[in-house]
């Protein structure tokens, strides 16, 4: 075989191997809608999920494909993804996207975004607190 016809066969299986559309477009969904629940948190995951949420529309948006991606299955899949407190905010708004992006933005502001991670004494330790202070 000539270097011309190998080389020919070569970009010829890659092609159907990764320039598949479904196989990439399967990647791409796969990526967004598969682990488990982030925590509310998780800053750093947060940030990462949104990115990729985020090159995943853009990817499906260049090639006029946004429907794979806002199917009503895909949609649960990827609610499923974010934290409980982001996903009861989101059933509030229609775009996923924009939402994930802005609250990643939020819990990742170099002033603000790291609230969530202080902790609160509880609400027993408290009034115990409180009121051997009031007696005493």
């Amino acid at each position: 075989m000539d270097a011309v016809t190998g080389l020919d066969k070569a970009k010829n299986l890659l092609k159907q191997r990764f320039g598949n559309y479904f196989v990439i477009a399967k990647a791409y969904i796969q990526r967004v809608t598969q682990g488990s629940q982030l925590k509310a948190s998780d800053r750093v995951k947060l940030f990462d999920f949104s990115n990729k949420l985020r090159n995943c529309y853009e990817t499906f948006s260049a090639v006029n494909r946004l429907n794979e991606l806002t199917n009503q299955h895909t949609l649960v899949m990827i609610a499923k993804t974010i934290p409980l407190y982001l996903l009861n905010r989101w059933k509030k708004t229609a775009y996923l996207v924009t939402f994930v992006t802005e609250a990643e933005a939020e819990a990742n502001d170099p002033v603000f975004g790291n609230l969530t991670d202080i902790v609160r004494p509880s609400l027993t330790k408290q009034s115990s607190t409180l009121s051997t202070q009031f007696y005493c």
